[in-house]
């Protein structure tokens, strides 16, 4: 299907590097995978509204932190599709503290000015785009504790909640490479 598309591409005049094609192409199937098992396990589970509130928190705050990758796909999915479920699931089930939810903030801001961003092996970052993501993740993540106080003070918990999974994965997510690149 993919041949048949880069042709149809190519007969219309829209001239793009077969390999390039391949790769985004290769991307575009990885993410439609993902999102697909995501969205069927929030329906089934009834947490369709705090997956999207989830991935809207975490997808650009990840953009920009970086962090850990695996190297299967097939991997990626099943951890990326587990990592979107259980913590808006969860978030509908549990209550964090206040003070739990802005500790945590603080310790992802400090973490975030001293290691991020984590670039990937196959996608070396420029000193220019680590201080321009390093900025736009700092942003991001006093724009969550704004969110987080709104919350608070309006008792909007589910909230709360998911912005907590959001920085608990985001610490996470930033620690692991930098453990690895210390003990290796």
């Amino acid at each position: 299907m993919n041949k048949k598309i880069y042709n149809i591409l190519k007969n219309n005049d829209i001239n793009m590097d077969e390999d390039l094609f391949y790769y985004g192409w290769a991307n575009f199937t990885h993410y439609f995978v993902y999102l697909i098992f995501t969205f069927i396990l929030a329906f089934y589970y009834d947490c369709f509204k705090q997956t999207i509130i989830f991935l809207l928190l975490y997808i650009p705050l990840r953009r920009y932190i970086g962090g850990f990758h695996f190297s299967s796909n097939i991997i990626c999915i099943f951890f990326s599709t587990l990592i979107s479920i259980i913590p808006p699931l969860l978030s509908k089930q549990f209550f964090v503290s206040f003070r739990l939810v802005v500790l945590t903030s603080l310790i992802l801001l400090i973490e975030t000015f001293l290691i991020a961003p984590v670039d990937h092996k196959n996608k070396r970052l420029t000193n220019n785009q680590i201080n321009l993501y390093k900025k736009k993740s700092i942003i991001i993540e006093f724009l969550y504790i704004g969110f987080i106080i709104i919350s608070y003070k309006y008792s909007i918990h589910t909230l709360i909640n998911i912005i907590f999974s959001v920085i608990v994965i985001s610490l996470i997510s930033l620690s692991v490479p930098y453990i690895k690149r210390i003990f290796s």
